[in-house]
């Protein structure tokens, strides 16, 4: 069966861009299958849940020998096994696009021909500035991340390794960092992702203790360490 990537307009805008939510069709006639990850979840049908009414691109990516029993499971399977955050991979969840992505790898179809996902066009074209209003609109979602000054009492985090285009310019992009929150509230969403392929990433910690500046650790456990060597100081 042909695969193909829809790109679906949303009413939401990244930086100059208007977003682009990502979908997976397999199939080429009237029962053709689409295949979407959004804030509800999993989603398959006959046609987009994401339908603002713009004009939908569609373009082929290549063939696949799954069946769509096989699809349908594979999706499910995704579904349990990952929460929807409208930032992505960079900061432990997926989104639509890590979706489309994963299951390229799935029906055998490659990634090659996928472009590059927004949050990190952002960055390259704008080289690395903060987003005007540090707003991210998707899927009808809006998400504030303000990258605030350092305080004592409020910590932010978020992936070391995040951005593949403009690593060193990906910290200055407010959707890839937490909320503030406090110390323990940050060990709590750092030990969530112990056990997973994300226990070695290194971890970026901004605003404790005053510093003015993030403090890299290595890795979850490292950072989860400092925080509570932070938090039994204070």
């Amino acid at each position: 069966m042909e695969v193909y990537l829809e790109l679906i307009p949303q009413d939401g805008h990244l930086g100059p861009m208007q977003v682009m939510h990502w979908a997976a069709r397999v199939g080429s006639d009237s029962s053709s299958v689409c295949y979407e990850f959004e804030c509800e979840g999993v989603q398959i049908g006959a046609s987009t849940t994401c339908d603002h009414g713009f004009k939908i691109e569609t373009r082929p990516l290549g063939r696949t020998e799954k069946s769509h029993l096989q699809i349908r499971a594979w999706a499910k399977q995704f579904g349990r096994m990952h929460s929807y955050n409208v930032a992505g991979s960079d900061f432990g969840g997926r989104n639509c696009q890590d979706f489309t992505q994963e299951m390229c790898g799935f029906l055998g179809v490659g990634t090659s021909q996928l472009p590059v996902r927004q949050a990190r066009q952002v960055e390259a074209v704008a080289g690395g500035a903060v987003l005007a209003a540090g707003a991210l609109a998707v899927g009808g979602g809006l998400l504030v991340r303000y990258l605030t000054e350092p305080a004592k009492d409020g910590v932010q985090w978020m992936w070391g390794d995040a951005g593949t285009v403009l690593p060193s310019m990906a910290q200055l992009n407010p959707i890839r960092w937490s909320g503030k929150q406090s110390m323990q509230a940050t060990i709590g969403d750092l030990e969530a992702h112990l056990g997973t392929a994300s226990e070695w990433r290194p971890v970026l910690l901004h605003g404790h203790a005053g510093a003015s500046t993030p403090a890299s650790r290595p890795n979850l456990a490292a950072a989860i360490a400092h925080l509570r060597e932070l938090s039994e100081a204070t």
